[in-house]
Formats: C-alpha cells, sequence, structure tokens
C-alpha cells in the first residue's frame, strides 16, 4: 500500500502538525487530504479554508471529504471516517453535568420539539396534581451532524480524533 510522504514514518498526529505548519504548502495537498489531517488535528487556526470546505461539503449532503488523492492521481485510503447526519433526540447536546429534556409534539399538524438542559428535576405537588419542577436549566445546543476520523486504522500509528458535533447551518462545532 502506498503511504503518504507526510505519513511515512511520523505518526498521523505529529504528521498532521508537521502539514499544518507549513501553510504556504496548502496548495501542494489536495484539499479533501487537508481537511483530513486538519480533521485529526482538531482544526487548528491554519487549517479555516479546509473547515470551510469541510462545511460547504455537509450543507450539500456530502461526506466531510471525498477523495485524497497523490501527485501522480492514486488514492489515499488509509483513513476510516464516521460521518452522520443526526436528527432527533441525537441532534441536541448539553454540556457536562446536565442532562437533556427532549419531547416531540404534532398537534394539529404543528411539529414542535421542545429540548433544553437541566441539572436536577423534582415532582412537587400543586393543587391536586404534581410537577416536575427542572433546576439549572440552560438551552441545548442543537447540532445535525458528526463525524469522526481514524487515520491509519489498524496500524501502529493510528490517530483517532476526538468525536465532532457540527451544525452546519450557524458553524457551531462542538468536540467531545
Amino acid at each position: 500500500m502506498k503511504s503518504i510522504s507526510l505519513l511515512a514514518g511520523a505518526g498521523p498526529f505529529a504528521a498532521a502538525a508537521a502539514f499544518l505548519a507549513a501553510p504556504g504548502q496548502a496548495q501542494d495537498y489536495d484539499m479533501d487530504c487537508k481537511v483530513i489531517l486538519c480533521l485529526a488535528g482538531g482544526f487548528p487556526a491554519t487549517c479555516g479554508d479546509a473547515k470551510s470546505y469541510m462545511f460547504k461539503r455537509l450543507r450539500k449532503g456530502k461526506s466531510p471529504f471525498g477523495i485524497c488523492t497523490y501527485e501522480d492521481g492514486g488514492s489515499y485510503e488509509a483513513v476510516d471516517a464516521d460521518a452522520r447526519r443526526l436528527s432527533d433526540r441525537s441532534s441536541y447536546l448539553c454540556p457536562e453535568g446536565k442532562q437533556l429534556y427532549y419531547r416531540e409534539d404534532d398537534d394539529d399538524n404543528r411539529y414542535r420539539t421542545d429540548a433544553f438542559c437541566y441539572t436536577d428535576k423534582r415532582r412537587v405537588r400543586q393543587g391536586d396534581d404534581y410537577i416536575t419542577v427542572y433546576e439549572g436549566k440552560s438551552a441545548a445546543t442543537h447540532v445535525n451532524f458528526t463525524t469522526q476520523v481514524t487515520v491509519e486504522p489498524g496500524s501502529a500509528a493510528a490517530f483517532t480524533s476526538p468525536r465532532y458535533y457540527v451544525n452546519t447551518g450557524n458553524g457551531t462545532v462542538i468536540e467531545r
């Protein structure tokens, strides 16, 4: 199997750092390759163009990156990408230590979603009924896409990025 010269002998993360440290050479590499390396490296400051390129692809319903090609036209395929659209409950995130409240209603053909984060809940008597009181409420973050990439999977040099949750509409990226 061919190997990208950037990845040869160095682990993928070190190679990504070397690649990103030389922004003047970025035009020498395919943008899809840059997205792979930037995604694995957590989108450092030198990766703004790759991040924008990825968002454009996601907005068009495509995967975060396409085929990473060599100078000779061959393709680099030593990468696994878990990339998927999110909907329903999975498309809302809460900060660490908070729980998600999520409810969908379809009253009179008007679909409505209620989602928020909370720290604690308790039942309180109100007249003859009990109601649930949510404490420490805050807004849930809406995301519609998640991705994680492993470069050189199955090898000693394998590197798996954090999982990224993305809102392709407003550009929010959350790393977990």
